[in-house]
């Protein structure tokens, strides 16, 4: 049986779909089919909410739709897109757990092109939970512009991808495991410049964590592998 969440979701799409898309024929192949194949998927998969689909989920839904509907029907990432920002939108607070948070049109400006920040490439709960917490923090408490803060995500996803390549988890940090990750950054092609303002990034995030009493206290040698 289809989740009571994911029927009133499906509900929301299909009255959007309705009402915002004109064109016959790309209403019933880039939309109407997708949304009837993503029903079944989530009647199949036992799907519990379309915002926090992993990136497994998405692969199965695009096979699926492919599968059953052919060349006809849009790309599945642009209407799994689509959905999670009509969603977003519809919602009256937040979701900040959601697999990708999308950004309103009220926040940022026609020259930024910052629409989404997504947390699919973190697999482990607490390294994604870290990285969402921090980016919530960022969004309401600071005065960083959505440029800066993508920087900030995307430099945060590369140190947590670094650690989950390792099998680690942020709540387990120490001063060895930063320091495999401060030697690995060191080792790559980037100016001095760039170096730092990452270990800048890292240090804030860590900093962050450390305050909120998500990670304990550790001896972190970041500040001795600053470059000038």
């Amino acid at each position: 049986a289809l989740d009571e969440k994911v029927k009133m979701q499906i509900e929301i799409l299909l009255n959007e779909i309705v009402k915002s898309i004109k064109n016959r024929e790309e209403r019933r192949n880039r939309y109407l089919l997708p949304l009837k194949c993503l029903f079944c998927y989530a009647e199949k998969s036992g799907l519990k909410d379309i915002m926090k689909m992993e990136k497994a989920q998405e692969q199965e839904y695009s096979l699926m739709l492919k599968r059953e509907y052919g060349n006809p029907c849009s790309s599945p990432k642009k209407f799994i897109l689509f959905c999670r920002k009509v969603l977003f939108l519809e919602s009256k607070n937040i979701n900040w757990e959601a697999n990708r948070l999308n950004i309103s049109s009220e926040r940022y400006s026609r020259s930024n092109a910052v629409e989404s920040f997504s947390f699919l490439d973190i697999h482990f709960y607490e390294n994604r939970q870290g990285l969402q917490r921090y980016l919530k923090y960022l969004l309401t408490v600071t005065s960083l512009n959505l440029g800066t803060i993508r920087i900030h995500h995307t430099y945060i996803k590369e140190f947590l991808s670094f650690l989950e390549d390792c099998g680690k988890v942020i709540t387990d940090i120490d001063r060895n495991s930063m320091e495999e990750y401060l030697k690995s950054l060191s080792m790559s092609r980037i100016t001095a410049q760039s170096y730092s303002n990452k270990l800048q990034v890292i240090s804030a995030f860590l900093h962050y964590l450390h305050v909120t009493d998500y990670i304990g206290e550790f001896s972190n040698p970041i500040p001795l592998y600053y470059k000038k």
